[in-house]
């Protein structure tokens, strides 16, 4: 029972994460209408909030998260 409880959490993650990232490839579809060129989109959820980030495509450096300074 708890191993068919935990495969189906596993494949409503999936699914969900398989939405953002088609909302995100129909976003860099819109910002290339808008702005013109190639865009693409890096989703971080390894942080305690999440981000989506849209930027040109031939922008190669990773995008990662500035740490914080105090």
């Amino acid at each position: 029972m708890a191993a068919s409880i935990l495969i189906s959490a596993l494949s409503e993650a999936s699914e969900k994460r398989r939405n953002v990232d088609r909302i995100g490839q129909y976003l860099a579809h819109l910002m290339g209408e808008i702005h013109g060129g190639a865009w693409r989109v890096e989703v971080n959820h390894d942080c305690d909030a999440a981000s989506v980030l849209v930027v040109p495509a031939d922008d190669k450096r990773p995008i990662q998260p500035k740490p914080e300074v105090a």
